[in-house]
């Protein structure tokens, strides 16, 4: 009788461990989730910290570029006033002015549009990114928790293999959050070194209009060369000449703005999404490998219950 008594302590200490051991195991993933929880809202902020300097960055390029644009034109059509002492050149260069300043404003008009587009691309970057995490992070820890779960009930059924198999595969569990966290960062930093392909391509876009813009406005200035248009027939009609070709051209300026600052949203649209999709493929075979992984892990997991580890 005493034996059967000294019997079922033991078995009962037996089954108090092994449940012990099963809780303890799931309090390890607990811990170890919320180490790779912190340490991936560390990598993003920073690639976020990245994302917020490059989009300040191609802003600071659009500005820049449309303030010289704005300002190679009013030099140049400020020296037109030399043409103020004749009164057929007067009209010209008052009608370059009138167009000059209807382009200005079409240029002015266009910053907010502009900004936005710019604005809206990383903003929908960012939250590409902060929303794959997130999706990646939820499914990934939800795969680890079952087979978490699987093994603590292997452990709590008190098979023969159970404490053995508890003791092998647990640390496998626990210790497979930080590789994927290494790749998922890995993800990142790569990311982080192409992301000034973004506000190159708006500085491409705008430079390309501010170069047509400079030899524009270097072609308004060259009119100013038929200095002695005032007593010189032939200077006086190449400057009249002059004046009206690049009126012509003046008029049509707007409809050049336009036509090159609307390559802005899809240059944008193009590189914002290229990186979204460089990093969703990158993070998801990260993430898929890992996956893959724990679904080996629960195989094992049923059969070490059966044959043991």
């Amino acid at each position: 009788m005493l034996l059967l008594a000294v019997l079922c302590f033991l078995l009962h200490n037996a089954s108090a461990d092994l449940a012990k051991s099963a809780d303890l195991h799931l309090e390890a993933v607990s811990k170890a989730k919320l180490l790779t929880t912190n340490a991936q809202a560390a990598s993003l902020k920073t690639l976020l910290t990245v994302i917020d300097a490059e989009n300040t960055a191609a802003i600071n390029k659009y500005k820049t570029a449309v303030k010289t644009i704005q300002t190679d034109l009013v030099g140049a059509v400020k020296r037109l006033d030399v043409f103020s002492r004749n009164v057929t050149l007067l009209a010209l260069k008052e009608s370059t002015s009138e167009a000059f300043t209807t382009a200005y404003y079409e240029l002015n008009n266009r910053n907010q549009m502009d900004l936005t587009t710019i604005n809206d691309g990383f903003h929908q970057l960012r939250s590409n990114v902060r929303n794959l995490l997130q999706t990646t992070s939820d499914r990934y820890f939800s795969d680890v928790q079952s087979t978490a779960e699987s093994l603590a009930s292997v452990t709590r059924a008190r098979g023969t293999f159970s404490e053995k198999c508890n003791a092998a595969i647990g640390p496998k569990i626990t210790g497979s959050f930080a590789p994927l966290q290494r790749e998922i960062d890995a993800c990142l930093a790569r990311e982080r070194l192409r992301l000034s392909r973004i506000s190159d391509s708006v500085d491409r876009v705008v430079q390309l209009l501010r170069l047509n813009m400079a030899d524009f406005a270097t072609d308004i200035s060259s009119c100013t060369r038929f200095a002695l248009f005032a007593t010189n027939s032939a200077d006086f009609y190449q400057a009249k000449g002059c004046l009206e070709a690049n009126l012509l051209e003046m008029n049509q300026y707007g409809e050049m703005i336009n036509a090159e600052l609307n390559l802005l949203q899809p240059t944008v649209q193009v590189e914002t999404e290229a990186s979204s999709g460089r990093i969703r493929h990158c993070v998801m075979q990260s993430a898929g490998e890992a996956s893959s992984l724990m679904e080996g892990t629960r195989m094992a997991i049923n059969r070490c219950a059966e044959v043991g580890p």
